[in-house]
């Protein structure tokens, strides 16, 4: 038996001791599985970080340093590069994990910045720029971005920007994130891709023939309370097969390429688009293209405000769904240059006071299973065809409805049954609802009529030119917090009811008078002017002594107002009044046998009637034989009394002549009483005086009988 040469023993024996020794120290510096590549071509440094080096793995400094217990690659205002082939500079192998924390300003250039094959987490209060070639930023089974920033941008044909191939791709907490790539995605996550906390985020495919700017393979895009910004030269805006969901975002997405199959939002493989809240903009410039489409269903809800544009005139529907368009409670404006506004072969329902503009080259909202619009607000114009169309229903419900088709085309048509109920309804054709129509307005072009007691609404215009009729036994009420704007004509004998506002560019109905505008029926507002006023004339009335007399004036038969102009433009409470004159008294008397008066030479009135001053006036002197005449005559007027006899003296004595100082103290006359004490004084005394004598006479007799 032969035995083995001692030699050759030893030689097998040394060399085993080298292997193991090799595999050794090699287990010893990849301790922690992450390797640091820099330097330029030539002069590479590949170093595996290991307990040794953690504190400063490069030797500058410690621009770069590991924590093992905490798993985290820390990064302080490190300037990598990296010119050799192969690996990248962060490079963590055999699914491992990482954590990388940015502090200060961090750049990286290579062909592959960060490739871990693990999950891949971003965090930090600082910054990293990463230019790649082929990866820029990958974490194979998961890549997140936690509240730092991140510009990640690759240039070569292999992957995105920032990618997970095997996971999902997370941007939270406030995180910027920027990801560019020339030939493919911006942000590519296989099963998903998460934006959430307030990040900002921006992806751009450049020139990638059929990669999303923001994609994932499977699984859903999720975006909420962030603003994302994505855009493709050639490809989605943002495409997923699996669902896309915006809440409480600002999205912008994009497809610039003008080829074909190029979509601003897409979801395909049976999933859905679902936007509530915020803010979305989805265009797409290309042909045969959609700015949102849905292999399931698209939702937009939740006061979500939602811009749609396909405007290439090649292009499909700019929001397109396999099964159902449910806009609730949103406003959407959507546009399409080759196609519909909004087309489903399922149903498409517009509820809950949303806010809806489409147009289309087909019509512009198509519902193959129906349209419903209740408590909404919808304009549909088509430039080729009717602008709403369904091959079975449409119904519409509390809504205002403008649909606008091609010229000669109904606005509104279904196959099926179109009714409206408590609706404001215009539409460019003849389309009267064959009878399933109750408390509307229906304005076919620019004739309208009410039906029923329509209550409006919401704020709806009456175009110029546009006449709506009110026939007797309908009514139109405008409710509070609604606006009717008036531009054409409101006629009919039916009721118009106003608790909102109503603004009337042209007034209608009402009656002026001269005192008050007339009223418009529609907006209970005054309009026009006054009439004139119906004046009929009082002449002059000139004064008189004692009566006032007043000027001319005017009075009006409708308001019983008086004017003292023709015109009617001076009111006056009464006539202007003008003042008595006065008597104007001559200076000669006038008399009757009661007294004597000046008279007024106008109105030949009296004046204050004085009693008249008599004295005697001798005619003719009476004598013995001859009786004589005499008279009373007035001392201030000289009115004479009949003359009367003086009888005849009876004597030849002359009779002294009456005192010239007291002319009235001649004889009495019969009938005179002017001095009736003074006749009564003589009286008295001749009686007295014949008394006297008499005694005397007796006593005389008395005393002559006892002298005998």
């Amino acid at each position: 038996m032969k035995q083995a040469k001692p030699g050759r023993l030893i030689s097998v024996l040394l060399m085993l001791t080298m292997v193991f020794s090799l595999c050794g120290m090699t287990v010893f510096a990849a301790e922690y599985g992450v390797q640091i590549n820099t330097g330029a071509t030539g002069n590479t440094k590949n170093t595996w970080v290991s307990d040794s080096n953690a504190a400063d793995i490069l030797e500058d400094g410690g621009s770069v340093s590991y924590d093992a217990t905490a798993n985290t690659l820390t990064l302080n205002n490190a300037n990598l590069s990296y010119d050799g082939s192969g690996n990248s500079i962060i490079y963590a192998p055999n699914n491992k994990d990482l954590i990388i924390n940015l502090i200060g300003t961090n750049t990286m250039r290579a062909d592959q910045c960060i490739f871990v094959t693990g999950t891949l987490t971003i965090t930090g209060e600082g910054s990293l720029t990463a230019d790649g070639v082929s990866y820029a930023v990958a974490g194979l089974k998961g890549l997140t971005v936690d509240g730092t920033k991140v510009s990640a941008n690759t240039t070569g044909n292999s992957s995105a920007a920032i990618l997970s191939s095997q996971g999902i791709v997370t941007i939270q907490n406030g995180a910027t994130v920027e990801a560019t790539s020339t030939n493919k995605s911006g942000i590519s996550g296989t099963n998903g891709v998460t934006v959430t906390g307030g990040s900002i985020v921006k992806a751009f495919a450049q020139n990638s023939e059929y990669d999303a700017a923001l994609a994932a393979s499977s699984g859903e895009i999720k975006i909420e309370n962030s603003t994302v910004t994505a855009a493709s030269a050639n490809a989605a805006g943002i495409s997923t097969n699996g669902n896309v969901t915006i809440t409480d975002s600002t999205v912008e997405a994009k497809s610039e390429f003008p080829g074909t199959d190029d979509f601003g939002i897409y979801a395909i493989g049976g999933n859905n688009v679902s936007i509530s809240g915020g803010t979305v903009t989805a265009v797409s410039t290309g042909k045969g293209a959609n700015a949102i489409c849905a292999w399931d269903a698209i939702n937009i809800s939740n006061d979500a405000a939602v811009t749609a544009k396909a405007e290439n005139s090649a292009s499909y529907p700019s929001i397109f769904a396999e099964n159902s368009v449910s806009i609730s409670g949103s406003q959407v404006t959507t546009v399409s240059g080759g196609d519909a506004g909004i087309f489903t072969p399922g149903s498409v329902s517009i509820t809950d006071g949303s806010d809806v503009e489409a147009s289309g080259y087909w019509p512009a909202i198509r519902g193959n299973g129906g349209v419903t619009m209740t408590g909404s607000t919808v304009a549909a114009e088509s430039s080729n065809d009717v602008a709403i169309y369904s091959p079975q229903n449409v119904s519409i419900a509390d809504s205002i409805v403008e649909a606008k088709g091609v010229e000669g085309a109904n606005g509104i048509k279904a196959n099926g049954a179109a009714s409206s109920n408590g609706s404001w309804i215009s539409t460019s054709g003849s389309e009267t609802f064959e009878g399933s129509i109750a408390n509307s307005v229906l304005i076919n072009g620019t004739k309208g009529t009410v039906v029923g007691d329509a209550v409006i609404p919401g704020d709806v215009t009456i175009p110029a030119g546009t006449t709506l009729t009110i026939p007797s036994g309908a009514s139109l009420t405008v409710p509070a917090g609604v606006t009717l704007t008036n531009q054409g004509t409101v006629d009919g004998e039916g009721k118009v009811t106003n608790n909102g506002t109503v603004n009337c560019a042209t007034h209608t109905r009402g009656t002026a008078t001269c005192t008050q505008k007339a009223v418009c029926a529609v907006c209970g507002k005054e309009y026009g002017d006054l009439l004139a006023h119906s004046l009929t004339k009082t002449e002059k009335k000139p004064a008189a002594c004692t009566q006032a007399g007043h000027e001319a004036y005017w009075t009006c038969s409708v308001c019983n107002k008086l004017f003292s102009d023709e015109n009617g433009t001076t009111e006056i409470e009464k006539p202007v009044a003008i003042a008595a004159t006065g008597h104007s008294y001559g200076t000669d008397w006038n008399y009757d046998a009661n007294g004597h008066w000046h008279e007024c030479t106008v109105c030949h009135g009296k004046d204050a009637v004085v009693v008249h001053t008599f004295h005697w006036v001798i005619d003719k002197e009476a004598t013995a034989s001859e009786k004589g005449s005499k008279y009373e005559e007035c001392s201030v007027c000289h009115y004479k009394r009949a003359t009367v006899e003086i009888p005849a003296t009876g004597s030849t004595t002359t009779t002294p002549a009456s005192p010239p100082s007291r002319p009235d103290k001649t004889n009495p006359q019969t009938g005179d009483t002017n001095h009736l004490g003074v006749y009564v004084s003589l009286l008295l005394v001749s009686v007295i005086g014949l008394g006297t004598t008499f005694a005397i006479s007796k006593k005389r007799n008395c005393h002559g009988k006892q002298a005998k």
